[in-house]
């Protein structure tokens, strides 16, 4: 199974970096494929470019949704 972990955080002694390196570490032990992005390390640009903001569709909508998850014993 695969987990996605997203930072957006710019310090990365953070406690958001904290929690997501606990739970890189958690996933991981559990057998889970994890996908890690620090959008800050990354240097990404939330600005969408004029370009595409015609582009409001896609064929991949109905495959994606939101999750939560919470780790318990």
């Amino acid at each position: 199974m695969l987990a996605l972990i997203v930072v957006a955080n710019p310090g990365s002694t953070s406690f958001s970096h904290a929690m997501a390196a606990v739970a890189r570490d958690e996933l991981a032990a559990r057998g889970y494929e994890v996908a890690f992005h620090d959008l800050y390390a990354e240097r990404f640009d939330p600005v969408q470019p004029t370009g595409e903001m015609a582009n409001t569709s896609s064929a991949d909508r109905g495959d994606i949704w939101p999750v939560a998850l919470v780790l318990h014993e």
